[in-house]
Formats: C-alpha cells, structure tokens, sequence
C-alpha cells in the first residue's frame, strides 16, 4: 500500500481542583482505509484487517 498519515487529537479540560475532567477526541481524522495486517495462511487464503474509520466522541469525569 502506498504511504499514509493517520492523525489522532484529543482535547481535556481539567477543574483547577482537578475534580472534573471533559474531553472529546476524533481518531483517523483523515478517514483513510489502511491495511493493518495481511496473512497468507496455509490453505491459499489471504487474510487482511483494516483500520477502524473516523472515529469521534467525549468523554468525561469526576474524582470522589
């Protein structure tokens, strides 16, 4: 395959007490299909995986 760039970003918001914690993230911002694995096995088959796509959400936190 050809040469690719994945880029992942995450953002947090901490409380200056460091008592509550926001953040979101968006992983593959690029969206590009990539082979992460190929295998040849033994009964003439090729096996191949791909990365997961765009994927986004937040998170969050609180500390007791």
């Amino acid at each position: 395959q050809k040469a690719f760039t994945r880029t992942d970003l995450r953002l947090t918001w901490r409380s200056a007490d460091d008592r509550f914690r926001l953040g979101g993230f968006v992983n593959n911002i690029e969206d590009t299909a990539v082979i992460t694995r190929a295998v040849y096995s033994n009964n003439r088959s090729l096996l191949g995986n791909y990365a997961i796509g765009r994927t986004y959400g937040i998170t969050g936190g609180v500390r007791f």
